[in-house]
């Protein structure tokens, strides 16, 4: 009995034995099967992800490809890449803009043959729709190259020099747009001749186009003396008026050189102020003026402003605007997005030169714009990728506006035109403190480290204080500092000695226990490394015959720099706030004509 129970125990064990083992073998394939099934899953997931990358490695090399043919402004190219690319962003925004350029051609006149016949949904754009655009921005990019007229030379009204080739370009741009009936912007750099291209244009129209006027030139009154003068150069032939003066001056102004009969002018110069006048607009906007030229005319970057309204009720068959101001264009904020104020002040300055092309400042912003603005409403993805695409829309928003303005606006920097302007020479000459200059500025920098050990704070003022003492120790040790105790000092004219002189770093008298200066030079010379070097220079250049222009941004260094002059017994003028608008053309035409001057 016990070996039967025994037998069926070992029979048993055998059993549960081999059904382990068979689960064991099972449960092995399946997870070998597992295994192979997750090494499968995890090389379709890998392929999935390398493919992803070299898409996005592939996007990105073609967005750097477009970036660079629109920064090398290849149209054909940049829309023929667009396409292969297929992306609505893109093509949604080239539509955008190109509808300006359309609109913008018909109303000059300029339909394109294709107006009307593009496709405007991305999703079916083709060959026909790349060849509309392309077509569209080489008709406008024509139209802006053939605004130079056909002029062989400056006019011989114009006989205070021979125009630059660059200036030469301008007049040519400017002749091109008065025969087309259109108006413009002359934005180039300062310094490169903005008054006298404009001076060049009266010349040339009044010589060669029989347009004898009259022309209404608006600046600031500050820069009225200036204009005056640089017709008297340029153009003396021309009648010139200059409209100002009190109330009464300018009615009979007005009555015996302007509107009478036997009256005859070519030019009238006058400012803001006066042509906005409340007698003197009614009065000058009777006359039918053949250009109004506003100098600054950035000014009429606010639609609303009372300087624009004002200037529109002047009849003029022309209008042109100065500027030198370059960021008018700069239209993008940090983000790459367009600013909207900037349009608003871009679009006021062209509805003022031409209402009927550029009428509506809604439908400016939809153009350049809109696009950008609603793509920054969908996504706020900050990827590479991204960025690279907004930089692309901003650079091509860019583009389109330029495009757009080519036309209508001129615009130089003087890097672009460096090889035809003069030479300029810079020398930075240093000075060395003198040893009483040097025994000031240690001093201060002692009293400064002794204040912040007391008190262990260090504000903004102090700091600021302490810098100003240290620049007026730098310009010349003896001015007055309104950070430091009072210093009543004026160099007197006749004997160049301080008058009274007292303060903590400088007790009365203080000079003349200095040792004398071994060339002879009083003391207020010879404390000061910048009057030393100055001397030594000033006392060559006036002796060779040169012309000297000596500038400071302290009235108090050009009080010192005076009384110094009239010790040495040089010649010399003064222009600083203090001299009127009506004084400056005088003091430049004395500073110009022939002998040894400076200029302070």
């Amino acid at each position: 009995m016990r070996r039967t129970q025994q037998r069926i125990k070992r029979l048993q064990y055998k059993q549960w034995a081999a059904a382990v083992v068979s689960y064991a073998s099972q449960l092995e394939l399946q997870t070998q099967s597992s295994s192979g099934k997750m090494q499968q899953n995890t090389a379709v997931l890998q392929w999935h992800k390398d493919t992803q990358e070299q898409a996005r490695l592939a996007r990105e090399a073609a967005a750097r490809e477009r970036l660079a043919m629109l920064k090398s402004n290849d149209v054909g190219a940049y829309l023929k890449l667009v396409q292969s690319a297929k992306n609505s962003r893109l093509s949604q925004l080239l539509n955008q803009t190109d509808a300006c350029l359309n609109k913008l051609a018909a109303r000059l006149n300029l339909r394109s043959s294709v107006h009307g016949s593009r496709v405007a949904s991305a999703q079916t754009a083709g060959t026909d729709e790349r060849a509309a655009l392309q077509d569209s921005s080489e008709r406008w990019s024509q139209l802006a190259c053939s605004f130079e007229a056909s002029i062989d030379q400056q006019p011989s009204l114009l006989q205070g020099g021979e125009l630059r080739d660059y200036q030469m370009k301008g007049l040519k741009w400017m002749v091109a747009l008065h025969d087309n009936k259109l108006n413009g912007i002359l934005a180039d750099e300062m310094g490169l001749g903005k008054t006298i291209q404009v001076i060049a244009l009266v010349a040339y129209l009044v010589q060669e186009r029989r347009r004898a006027g009259p022309f209404m030139v608006v600046a600031p009154s500050s820069l009225i003396a200036n204009w005056e003068q640089e017709f008297h150069h340029w153009a003396p032939s021309l009648k010139l008026v200059s409209y100002k003066g009190s109330a009464d001056a300018r009615a009979a102004l007005f009555t015996q050189q302007i509107a009478g009969r036997k009256t005859s002018f070519n030019v009238l110069l006058t400012s803001y102020d006066f042509m906005m006048g409340k007698n003197d607009r009614p009065r000058l906007a009777k006359l039918a003026w053949e250009y109004i030229i506003i100098d600054e005319g950035h000014r009429l970057k606010n639609a609303g402003c009372k300087l624009n309204a004002e200037i529109k009720m002047y009849n003029a068959g022309s209008r042109l605007l100065l500027t030198g101001n370059l960021a008018l264009l700069d239209v993008f904020g940090y983000a790459g997005t367009p600013v909207q104020n900037k349009l608003e002040e871009l679009w006021s300055l062209l509805n003022f030169l031409m209402p009927s092309l550029f009428g509506s400042s809604e439908e400016f912003q939809q153009w350049f714009a809109a696009p950008v603005k609603s793509r920054c409403m969908m996504e706020d993805d900050q990827s590479n990728e991204s960025a690279m695409l907004d930089e692309e829309e901003s650079l091509l928003v860019t583009n389109r506006l330029h495009q757009v303005l080519r036309p209508f606006m001129l615009r130089r920097l003087k890097e672009s035109v460096a090889k035809e302007l003069p030479q300029k020479i810079e020398r930075l000459v240093p000075c060395q403190y003198s040893a009483y200059q040097l025994a000031l500025c240690r001093l201060i920098e002692g009293e400064v480290e002794a204040s912040e050990s007391a008190t262990a704070t260090k504000t903004l003022k102090k700091i600021n204080n302490t810098l100003m003492e240290l620049r007026t120790i730098s310009n010349h040790p003896l001015i007055r500092s309104t950070h430091l105790s009072p210093v009543c000092l004026i160099f007197s004219a006749t004997v160049y000695k301080p008058s009274v002189l007292h303060c903590r770093l400088h007790p009365q008298g203080a000079e003349s226990q200095l040792a004398a200066h071994s060339q002879g030079l009083p003391p207020e010379v010879s404390l000061c490394g910048k009057m030393e070097v100055l001397d030594r220079m000033l006392v060559k250049l006036i002796a060779a015959g040169h012309k000297v222009l000596l500038f400071s941004t302290m009235t108090r260094v050009l009080d010192v720099l005076e009384d110094y002059l009239d010790w040495r017994g040089f010649e010399h003028l003064r222009l600083d706030g203090a001299v009127s608008s009506a004084d400056r053309g005088d003091l430049v035409q004395r500073f110009n004509a022939p002998g040894k001057l400076a200029w302070l």
